[in-house]
């Protein structure tokens, strides 16, 4: 790195083709893979630029990750795993997501019909907040395997949906300040 004026900063997570001044030969490149798949370690040269322009020759030793047995199948194994778990997490998701679109678009029907017909202003359904909290719980079990795991984290669950009712609930009574004669007009 001091070699090449560059900070680690303004190449973590880059692509190492940034430091590619075009003078290492292509045939460098592909006896450098060739070796490192076939098991081997590489040993050679690159003609990279320093930041300030001026040419830079390094010496570099690049090995495989291997297995104790020598085998790197563990890297594949490792990738169809992840993604196996990023599949199902996203199903999990798009699941849940249908699911509680088709709860709100029920519970918001029946929640401003009973508002405006059978309770009146400024009350709430008891049954529509028992369904809230139901699927509430029921979301909330969708990341668990178990019910051990979940009744240890069950203080933070409550915490969180206690918090984000809570911002809602401030930001709706703050639109209904706003706006409640409007909003008031169909209640009888």
């Amino acid at each position: 790195m001091a070699q090449t004026g560059y900070s680690l900063e303004a190449v973590k997570g880059r692509n190492p083709s940034i430091s590619q001044s075009g003078d290492t030969l292509p045939e460098t490149y592909t006896v450098l893979w060739e070796t490192l798949r076939g098991g081997a370690v590489w040993t050679g040269e690159f003609h990279n630029p320093r930041k300030d322009g001026t040419s830079c020759i390094e010496s570099a030793v690049i090995a495989p990750l291997r297995q104790p047995d020598g085998h790197r199948h563990h890297l594949e194994e490792l990738v169809a795993s992840r993604t196996a778990e990023l599949t199902a997490a996203r199903q999990q998701a798009e699941a849940a997501n249908l699911a509680k679109s088709v709860f709100l678009a029920t519970h918001i029907h029946l929640s401003n019909d009973q508002m405006t017909e059978t309770i009146g202003a400024g009350k709430v359904s008891a049954s529509t907040m028992y369904a809230t909290a139901r699927f509430n719980a029921w979301l909330s079990a969708c990341g668990w395997q178990s019910g051990q795991k979940m009744a240890a984290a069950k203080q933070e669950i409550l915490e969180y949906f206690v918090a984000e009712y809570r911002k809602m609930l401030d930001e709706n009574l703050d639109d209904y300040i706003k706006n409640v004669k409007s909003y008031m007009k169909t209640v009888k």
